[in-house]
């Protein structure tokens, strides 16, 4: 009886598994445009060969893999440099605050200006590049 049940167990471990690897197939494929479909979908069509056919779709889904990936990491990784961004303002804006005369507020406030605008300049000029 209980080596049943862990033949049972075993399937749906596999079975979940599967799933698991199946959802991500589906998500990579979110980021192929429909013409780079079409085009596999050509390519595959005019292959002769099935064992050809199923490597090459297998090679085309892990390069889709690879650039979701890529995607997602470049976006944690620009998360975070707003998040680091973010904090750094928040102090400095907490410094500011902590300064008891007016001329000295406004001088820290405009170098944090400053700062800030060299910063939004090269990001800007990189996303043009």
């Amino acid at each position: 009886m209980k080596w049943e049940t862990d033949t049972e167990l075993e399937k749906k471990i596999s079975e979940w598994v599967a799933n698991l690897s199946l959802g991500e197939d589906e998500e990579a494929e979110s980021y192929v445009t429909k013409d780079e479909k079409a085009a596999l979908a050509a390519e595959l069509a005019a292959m002769i060969d099935p064992m050809e056919r199923r490597e090459r779709e297998d090679e085309q889904k892990l390069a889709w893999k690879l650039r979701m990936k890529r995607e997602k990491k470049r976006r944690r990784e620009e998360v975070n440099k707003i998040t680091a961004a973010v904090a750094k303002v928040q102090e400095c804006r907490a410094e500011v605050l902590a300064q008891r005369d007016d001329k000295v507020k406004w001088d820290k406030g405009l170098g944090y200006l400053e700062v800030l605008s060299k910063a939004w300049m090269e990001e800007r000029q990189a996303s043009w590049s």
